[in-house]
């Protein structure tokens, strides 16, 4: 009833046995792949088996995740007989869990929007050229054009830039917005100016913590089999996501206290929550150094993102 179009091409399909084939590449000893992994590719195999008992009429599949060894040229099948009832029950499952996941999504962004909309300068006046530079803001911004700015510290540069681009997220169709800054003392200017705006809209505001002032257990290794926050953290780290949905003030203290809520490590809740974030406040490494979370993000999702820098000579 809502639209949802699922369609793939999987690797390849033998009629005569009635077997479907997914063929994942790796390197390395199979036996230390992640298990997070391993179900994301078994939830896809399975997909696309519904889709193909659904298109051709058929009773039962064979499905065959096929992990290929690039560097021993060896193959390691493994393989199952499902049935169509049970591949339809999987499907259906997964296509719900996606829809409510969405839904809320949409709704909150369109909630977002009309906020920012009627969103009004939260002091009672502008400082000194504060207005003139939220004013250039806004228009490059509008025009899709970059905009360097000189402004003396204390003449309100963060307010007089975040505001502006907030005003500009509904009407360029913003995805998301990136404030960057090269010190902890820039990132916290911005959290502040952000707070009287977060009170009275239902922005997302989220602070990456660099991983060595993030992590809970600097002795130990970063994962499963020595890190207790990393052990079956993508079985845990939806109900923490939950709670930090409901509430759109995701600084560092915040993350913690609901990480260790839910057993789970803030620093790797904090880069999941990158997703789901309006604003995203950080250093520059996040959307500047090669392979940097948010512009890897904006890029996989074709995002449309507002981004700020602050002391940009640091860059």
């Amino acid at each position: 009833g809502y639209g949802l179009r699922v369609r793939g091409r999987a690797d390849g399909f033998d009629p005569r046995r009635g077997r479907l084939e997914e063929i994942k590449t790796h390197r390395g000893d199979l036996t230390r792949q992640p298990d997070n992994h391993r179900h994301l590719h078994w939830a896809q195999l399975r997909l696309y088996g519904w889709l193909l008992c659904e298109a051709r009429g058929l009773d039962e599949l064979e499905l065959a995740l096929v992990y290929f060894d690039i560097a021993r040229q060896i193959e390691t099948p493994l393989v199952e007989r499902v049935d169509r009832d049970t591949l339809r029950h999987f499907f259906e499952a997964q296509c719900a869990a996606f829809l409510d996941w969405a839904l809320q999504e949409t709704a909150h962004r369109t909630a977002r929007d009309e906020a920012l909309v009627a969103l009004r300068f939260p002091h009672a006046s502008w400082q000194g050229e504060q207005r003139t530079l939220a004013e250039n803001v806004y228009k490059a911004a509008s025009t899709g054009r970059s905009l360097l700015a000189q402004a003396p510290t204390g003449t309100g540069k963060t307010l007089g830039t975040l505001f502006p681009m907030l005003k500009a997220m509904p009407t360029q169709r913003l995805d998301g917005l990136c404030y960057l800054a090269a010190k902890t003392p820039g990132r916290q200017l911005a959290l502040n100016a952000l707070k009287p705006v977060v009170e009275t809209t239902p922005l997302r505001v989220l602070e990456l913590t660099a991983r060595d002032k993030a992590c809970e257990h600097p002795d130990l290794a970063c994962h499963g089999e020595s890190c207790p926050l990393a052990a079956g953290f993508f079985d845990k780290m939806p109900g923490a996501r939950r709670v930090l949905i409901a509430g759109g003030d995701w600084d560092r203290a915040r993350l913690r206290d609901v990480a260790l809520t839910h057993n789970v490590c803030p620093y790797y809740l904090g880069q999941e929550m990158a997703r789901w974030s309006d604003i995203t406040v950080g250093d520059y490494h996040y959307y500047f150094a090669s392979g940097g979370l948010l512009h890897l993000l904006a890029q996989t999702n074709d995002w449309r993102l507002g981004v700020l820098v602050d002391e940009a000579h640091n860059l």
